[in-house]
């Protein structure tokens, strides 16, 4: 079984397309949706003259997910499953909600998996196909993501949470997190 690796944009953007073809070919990776967000929400960058950005969203579409790679099920969906004790969740690979059981002509049984609504807008993406409901979605993901009050407040509230000074090595970060994550009411 592959590693599974996750997503995160910055680090995408910086691949090429030889590059995600061989990471692709070493994990099975994960694409969160947050990761789909992003990737419309450049569609609204402005590059000039209040152009909207089409190219950059088809060049990072394309890189989503030429093979073995899926969209992972929401968190929410994976939280609420948990607890209502329909599903147990598994980690180190994507969890698809997207799945049919199905039973094959010689009896045996195998899962169907259809693509996700993100991984469909994301094929419409790579094509340079973009609905008005796209734009929409990423002119409110943009402001929604550049909004200063926002930033400042999760800034504020980690910088008075956790203490940083000091912290040189790993351990010293790990002992700091075990500090705090081991506390009930974190």
């Amino acid at each position: 079984m592959a590693i599974s690796l996750i997503f995160d944009k910055s680090a995408f953007q910086l691949l090429n397309k030889d590059e995600v073809v061989l990471l692709h070919k070493y994990f099975l990776v994960n694409i969160p949706p947050v990761l789909v967000m992003e990737i419309i929400g450049d569609l609204k960058k402005e590059v000039k003259d209040e152009e909207i950005n089409i190219d950059e969203v088809i060049k990072l579409a394309k890189k989503t997910h030429p093979f073995n790679s899926h969209v992972n099920t929401h968190y929410i969906h994976l939280i609420e499953g948990e607890l209502l004790g329909k599903q147990k969740v598994e980690f180190y690979r994507p969890i698809i909600n997207t799945a049919e059981l199905v039973e094959m002509a010689n009896g045996k049984r195998g899962y169907r998996i259809h693509k996700s609504d993100e991984e469909i807008a994301i094929d419409r993406w790579k094509e340079g196909n973009f609905l008005e409901t796209d734009r929409i979605l990423s002119q409110t993901w943009r402001e929604i993501t550049l909004q200063k009050d926002i930033l400042t407040n999760v800034k504020e509230y980690f910088k008075d949470l956790f203490i940083f000074e000091g912290l040189k090595t790993q351990k010293d970060i790990l002992n700091v997190f075990d500090l705090f994550f081991n506390k009930p009411n974190f």
